[in-house]
């Protein structure tokens, strides 16, 4: 069910640890309660899809850009569901090949339900979203795109610097100067275990990570280094943007767009999104953001539920 921005390593722990999900399952159940068709456009290992066929008066619209996530909807004997590959800026073109199946489903649209992160079912998928397995650092959620590997390799300082501190990395000069010298002496970054151990070698050294809470704020550092690659990677921050303006053209007055995050920074994109075309004027407001659930305060397993209801 739960997706996480967090890699899985050494001390490590998974939200859904800090969270009960009865109770996430409810809040979801709660939010979409008398919504007649619903997106899930993070469809996952079908958790919450699943949970919201259980109203045999809903229908369910999946879409996930796992290249396995195919084999998973068939799994699914529902005429209340249909699924598809691909990602939130795919959803035109898919309308568009299936206009006569779906007109319907897109013009009653009352949900839209986006788990922000890595799924688990991608966590298991030995592309470095893992590290305690030691996976050649891919990062891709798909097939397409460059691999992370790459990025590290063949980037330019700036432009390394830029995704790190896009991700919320601190001292991300120091690192990228170290990835950067690695290139040199041709001891390129292959896996997430190599990622890891660089990164945890530079920030030991900095000041930034001194003090009492200091294994904590190393630990959530090296976490946004993987958040980092893995948004630049796979386009996230556009993918979000898009996914607002989907949105706000596909859901009608009333309706709602929940969504899960699993990092500060995510919501920190995802709150500056959903508000930047809007005017300060309240009569031109186009959400009303409620956030239902948000623990802890910090990155260190980070888990936040929100709602924007369409004004």
């Amino acid at each position: 069910m739960f997706r996480s921005s967090n890699i899985v390593q050494r001390g490590f722990r998974l939200s859904l640890r800090q969270y009960c999900q009865t109770t996430f399952d409810q809040d979801i159940i709660d939010l979409f309660r008398g919504c007649q068709t619903v997106f899930d456009l993070t469809y996952g290992d079908g958790h919450h899809t699943n949970l919201l066929l259980r109203d045999d008066r809903r229908r369910v619209l999946a879409l996930d850009r796992d290249p396995a996530v195919t084999d998973r909807f068939a799994k699914i004997h529902e005429d209340r569901f249909c699924g598809f590959r691909g990602k939130f800026s795919d959803i035109p073109t898919i309308a568009a090949e299936n206009k006569e199946k779906l007109n319907d489903w897109f013009s009653e649209c009352d949900g839209i339900l986006v788990d922000f992160g890595v799924s688990n079912s991608q966590l298991k998928s030995s592309k470095g979203f893992c590290v305690g397995e030691n996976s050649p650092l891919d990062l891709r959620m798909d097939d397409d795109g460059i691999p992370a590997h790459k990025i590290l390799l063949y980037s330019e300082m700036d432009t390394l610097i830029k995704i790190m501190k896009a991700g919320g990395v601190k001292n991300a000069k120091g690192l990228v100067t170290d990835i950067i010298e690695r290139r040199y002496l041709r001891n390129h970054i292959q896996t997430s275990e190599d990622l890891y151990e660089l990164s945890r070698h530079c920030f030991s050294g900095s000041d930034a990570f001194s003090g009492l809470n200091c294994e904590t704020s190393l630990r959530i550092n090296i976490s946004r280094v993987f958040l980092a690659l893995r948004m630049f990677v796979n386009n996230e921050l556009n993918e979000m943007k898009f996914l607002i303006k989907l949105a706000e053209t596909v859901l009608n007055q009333g309706s709602r767009l929940v969504v899960v995050l699993h990092s500060r920074k995510e919501e920190d994109y995802f709150r500056r999104f959903l508000f930047c075309s809007t005017s300060a004027s309240s009569a031109n407001r186009k959400w009303n953001l409620v956030a239902h659930f948000r623990e802890p305060s910090d990155d260190d397993d980070y888990i936040s539920l929100l709602s924007a209801t369409r004004l």
